[in-house]
């Protein structure tokens, strides 16, 4: 069974909005990228990974990665035209900003997906969503923004599992994020431009 990957990420300049008020452009692109590479990396590592893909309104500058062209309509209804252009396929949805991922945290995903259809990851508040894994012919109305997890668990209708792993559950939003996912043992290039520029 060889999985496809959707990886949504933004045009560079509308990344990490959220940070805005504590790190100047260049450090929240720096961190951006960063993330996106870690995330792609680990992708690569896992065998039942058969191709990855951006779904983003650029094209991607690594030569490996499929592009998805997102045309603006919103996270949701692009997603649910990406799954349609790559069916069939057992498909998983990955953010691009999971500093702590590791190729255990997609393969306990994909094993949930295979044996229920459908796998859900939530993020470490338990609120939003940071993955959802779909085997082929399996459908679900995407519900990503706040209180995702929920409206994702409620659309599944019972016949999803729920895969809590720390490496999946931590996503950067926020300088507390960042700061958990630096105990960790993440880095990032930004240590010289930190603050926001005045």
């Amino acid at each position: 069974m060889s999985w496809q990957v959707v990886i949504p990420l933004k045009r560079a300049g509308d990344r990490k909005q959220r940070l805005a008020p504590h790190f100047s452009p260049a450090a929240r692109h720096a961190l951006s990228e960063a993330l996106f590479d870690h995330v792609v990396d680990t992708v690569a590592r896992v065998g039942r990974i058969g191709g990855v893909h951006v779904l983003s309104p650029g094209a991607p500058t690594r030569p490996s990665l499929g592009w998805l062209c997102d045309g603006g309509r919103g996270l949701n209804p692009e997603l649910a035209a990406a799954c349609v252009l790559l069916a069939p396929a057992d498909i998983l949805i990955l953010h691009a900003d999971l500093p702590l991922l590791a190729p255990a945290d997609l393969e306990a995903l994909i094993d949930a997906g295979v044996r229920h259809g459908c796998a859900i990851a939530p993020d470490r508040h338990g609120a939003g969503t940071n993955a959802i894994a779909l085997t082929a012919g399996r459908t679900l109305p995407f519900r990503f923004g706040p209180g995702s997890l929920r409206r994702h668990l409620a659309a599944a209708d019972g016949r999803a599992e729920r895969v809590e792993r720390p490496g999946l559950a931590l996503d950067c939003d926020t300088p507390d994020d960042i700061a958990v996912a630096a105990r960790s043992g993440f880095r990032w290039p930004i240590a010289a431009d930190t603050h926001r520029a005045a």
